[in-house]
């Protein structure tokens, strides 16, 4: 069994924050499903932006996070889902997250890490399917054109 750390709490406390914002994946719709297989398609890939897979449970608050991380001593940047720690499978939320769990993006109700509704539409499936065949794209050219890890 993992000890819990002081970091883990804090980690554990913000996505009981998180979750708490968002209703059940069976009630809301998510509203950036191509943003979020494309940041997450980002980490998942081989290359300088590679994450390790991530999972951690608290059943005192009966949440977990799962998905992949970026990062040294701290984790830089997260990107996954909150689960419903009784059943490790019901997602209560899909996020980008930085500076160790400090700021977040949520993708279920189109918020981004500085509190604004994203207003701009979710960007195009092609363009995360390019993340994810190649681990790369350009925001420059189609499929990607005006989109890329800026969620405003």
């Amino acid at each position: 069994m993992e000890m819990i750390t002081m970091k883990t709490l804090a980690m554990i406390a913000v996505a009981v924050a998180l979750a708490g914002c968002t209703n059940s994946a069976a009630q809301v719709e998510m509203k950036y499903p191509n943003w979020f297989a494309f940041e997450q398609a980002a980490l998942e890939h081989p290359g300088p932006m590679s994450g390790e897979p991530y999972f951690r449970c608290d059943y005192t608050t009966q949440k977990c996070l799962k998905g992949y991380a970026l990062g040294g001593a701290g984790v830089d940047i997260f990107v996954g889902v909150v689960l419903d720690a009784r059943d490790r499978k019901t997602v209560l939320g899909h996020y980008k997250c930085l500076d160790n769990f400090r700021w977040c993006n949520d993708y279920d109700r189109g918020v981004n890490w500085k509190g604004n509704v994203v207003l701009k539409p979710d960007m195009p499936r092609a363009c995360a399917e390019l993340m994810q065949a190649t681990g790369m794209y350009d925001s420059r050219r189609e499929p990607c054109k005006g989109f890329g890890f800026d969620f405003e």
